[in-house]
């Protein structure tokens, strides 16, 4: 049975304000982003997982909204100030990937919970340390494995995939196979986690390549 309970993940949320009160430099960022349903308004079970790298730029929300804040299925700042231009674009994407019932049914969250503008040079001058060797790895990881296990959803998706390697070292995901077009291009790349719950990794939907059979591909495998 999948929880329905605005509170069954309450005690991670509390860990991730607390990490930021013993690393400040984390409240560099103007909020992060963990288990975070993308309907705010829809009550009924979680059944699916979204997974981002990070969350991108939030220069426009410093500007408009100057305060450290979260985006969590206990409080979620974007309702009550409006999502910023960038934002309402990535909302809008999703939607159209996911669809209607599809979306409401999915909870939002990062590989790293915290804004930079980039993974890169940007990312290091904000925290102080590179983006693959940062030191919050392994909590990130295990607080987003401790929400996998409690939802238990029916799969887990990214679409990071030319960084797929840090989720299956970090998440321990077993292979599967990869999912191929007909003229074989690589769509979607299916891995399992320890509990059995799929993950499919495919390309950033910022990219514009595909995602009309990517989506395809991916309704197909979730009918299995």
């Amino acid at each position: 049975m999948r929880l329905r309970s605005e509170h069954f993940t309450t005690d991670l949320i509390q860990r991730i304000r607390a990490r930021q009160e013993e690393y400040p430099e984390l409240k560099q960022s103007h909020h992060f982003v963990f288990d975070c349903p993308l309907d705010p308004s829809y009550k009924g079970p979680t059944e699916f997982v979204w997974l981002g790298l990070n969350p991108g730029s939030d220069d426009e929300d410093w500007e408009r909204h100057g305060v450290n804040t979260e985006e969590t299925r206990q409080y979620n700042y974007q309702v009550e100030f409006g999502r910023s231009t960038a934002s309402a674009t990535r909302m809008r994407r999703l939607y159209n990937f996911l669809g209607a019932e599809m979306f409401s049914r999915t909870t939002h969250s990062q590989l790293f919970f915290w804004c930079s503008r980039d993974t890169n040079e940007a990312f290091k001058e904000r925290f102080g340390y590179r983006f693959r060797d940062n030191p919050h790895w392994t909590f990130c990881c295990e607080t987003n494995v401790a929400l996998i296990e409690r939802i238990r959803p029916k799969a887990v998706m990214a679409e990071s995939r030319p960084t797929l390697a840090l989720y299956e070292r970090d998440f321990g995901l077993l292979p599967v196979k990869t999912h191929r077009s007909e003229v074989g291009d690589a769509l979607i790349e299916e891995r399992r986690f320890a509990n059995g719950v799929p993950f499919y990794c495919f390309d950033h939907l910022s990219a514009r390549r595909g995602h009309a059979n990517v989506r395809a591909k991916l309704k197909e495998l979730l009918r299995r």
